[in-house]
């Protein structure tokens, strides 16, 4: 059960998201694409499934499904995925939104 101060973050995280679209951002599908290197007609195909409107009917499962997709995410997709995983991530702990966003690597 969730207790009364994560209900209260919550709600703040959905009244600052209210109204974010993905626009012409990469979607959670499509960026499993681009992780598993797929090709550009399999791309567009996994963009066409992807939630574009609603951030709040991505499903935990869809998010847990779809965790490294967050490394793929454009500033556009990013902003229309955080909220469903910052909520996921308080309701059950297990998002992998913090790694991503805390984990700090040298590329080289």
């Amino acid at each position: 059960m969730v207790d009364e101060k994560v209900e209260v973050l919550i709600s703040q995280i959905k009244k600052a998201f209210l109204g974010v679209t993905l626009e012409n951002g990469i979607g959670l599908n499509e960026a499993q694409g681009i992780d598993d290197h797929t090709d550009k007609k399999t791309k567009k195909e996994l963009s066409e499934i992807d939630e574009k409107i609603k951030w709040e009917n991505i499903s935990s499962s869809e998010l847990n499904n779809c965790r490294s997709s967050l490394h793929f995410l454009d500033p556009k997709g990013m902003k229309f995925h955080l909220p469903s995983f910052m909520i996921a991530e308080l309701k059950y702990g297990d998002s992998g939104i913090i790694f991503t966003l805390t984990n700090i690597y040298d590329k080289n």
